[in-house]
């Protein structure tokens, strides 16, 4: 990408890895400020330039970035289908790792078809003050469906990762780790005083299970 060459060239390799590095570690920084500032503030550090020049040098590259992934990224047909399906009557939240900003996750979410219209949140970087799997992330999430009127209880957290999605069972939220091998519900966790129950299901048994198998 045009905009990531330039990058290089403007800061040099050393500066450029080491504004890279700075900007990655900054991932685990403390929640105080969003995302996407501590990234840029940290990235801004490492290559020694003012906050106005880093921002610019730091989103542009990241979109051209995200453009050129489209190619190597196919929708997951069956889960597209089961937003689609439930949006009418539920509360969606795309809870997407947080180190996109806004426009690349909208990006991201168009290659599916799908609109923001159908979440009621989405997750990136200039909204979160924490990534995956840290409890903060989860306990942002939570605390703007109380405001809304949900509660955690009622909640259905579907996820792929262990590491990173399995927390919010641990925080309260009834969570599903996708594995597309399996013909059954699979439990990893009874609900108990450590958190709620924690399953691993494929799409087609959670379908099933919402009743819209065909």
């Amino acid at each position: 990408a045009k905009s990531f060459w330039r990058l290089r060239r403007e800061l040099g390799t050393l500066g450029f890895w080491r504004a890279i590095r700075a900007s990655s570690r900054a991932k685990e920084g403390s929640p105080e400020h969003l995302n996407h500032d501590r990234f840029v503030d940290a990235f801004v550090k490492g290559a020694g330039l003012s906050r106005e020049k880093g921002e610019e040098l730091f989103d542009q590259p990241l979109m051209q970035v995200v453009k050129a992934c489209q190619r190597y990224f196919k929708p997951i047909d069956q889960g597209v289908e089961f937003v689609r399906r439930i949006a009418p009557n539920c509360k969606i939240v795309l809870a997407t790792n947080p180190v996109l900003t806004e426009a690349c996750t909208r990006l991201r979410l168009s290659w599916t078809g799908l609109k923001p219209a159908d979440f009621m949140l989405i997750t990136h970087s200039q909204n979160s003050r924490a990534c995956k799997p840290r409890a903060v992330y989860y306990e942002e999430i939570i605390k703007q469906l109380e405001n809304a009127g949900i509660s955690r209880d009622e909640c259905l957290f579907i996820g792929n990762d262990p590491e990173d999605d399995g927390p919010a069972a641990a925080l309260g939220i009834t969570t599903i780790l996708l594995n597309p091998e399996l013909h059954e519900f699979k439990t990893l966790q009874e609900p108990s005083d450590r958190g709620a129950a924690l399953y691993e299901g494929s799409w087609p048994l959670i379908a099933r299970q919402f009743g819209m198998m065909r």
